[in-house]
């Protein structure tokens, strides 16, 4: 037979045997009985008889937030295993994040992540620039035999137009990379 005793709306202890050995508030529980030390007495019927927790779920009487959720602001993921554990849905999302995208804000508007355009647009400019400056700097260093044969006389016609075939390069260049560091300047 099993015994148990309630305490602030909750089984608190319980006892197999044919008669409970300690002192307290002894209830008999019905045979085949399912409750837990720590079981809310909401989760049983009039019987005792232990409500399936889908119903208890269905009924609100427990709460189902398992599963992965994903930080609003860093995206890190936290998982909640068992029921009745709750998590604060100002900062946590069961959205999953959009995929291969590393510029997305969490738009609690629309309940959903969407692409950070300023973010992605200011990363793109400062890729455009850093690629900009390396076109700049690999035709630079293209520059320097010829410039060299230059300064010496020793240059010839393949020479001079290597050099200007490069400046022109650098030249074309050279107001991207202005107009890039000032947009990123007043970004």
């Amino acid at each position: 037979m099993m015994w148990y005793t309630v305490e602030d709306g909750r089984i608190h202890r319980i006892q197999c045997a044919k008669l409970p050995t300690e002192d307290g508030e002894w209830k008999k529980a019905p045979d085949g009985w399912l409750g837990d030390a720590g079981d809310k007495l909401e989760w049983f019927d009039s019987n005792m008889n232990r409500i399936p927790d889908d119903e208890l779920i269905k009924r609100g009487i427990r709460l189902d937030k398992r599963g992965v959720w994903f930080n609003k602001v860093t995206r890190e993921t936290k998982q909640i295993y068992n029921l009745d554990e709750s998590i604060d849905e100002d900062i946590f999302t069961k959205e999953i994040p959009i995929e291969n995208e590393p510029y997305q804000i969490y738009d609690k508007e629309k309940n959903k992540w969407i692409v950070d355009i300023e973010k992605k647009e200011l990363a793109d400019k400062q890729n455009k620039l850093g690629q900009l400056k390396s076109e700049i700097a690999a035709a630079e260093q293209k520059q320097i035999r010829p410039l060299k044969l230059i300064i010496e006389n020793k240059a010839k016609k393949e020479d001079t137009a290597i050099y200007n075939k490069y400046e022109t390069i650098i030249e074309t260049l050279r107001p991207e990379v202005t107009k890039l560091e000032n947009e990123l300047k007043s970004a």
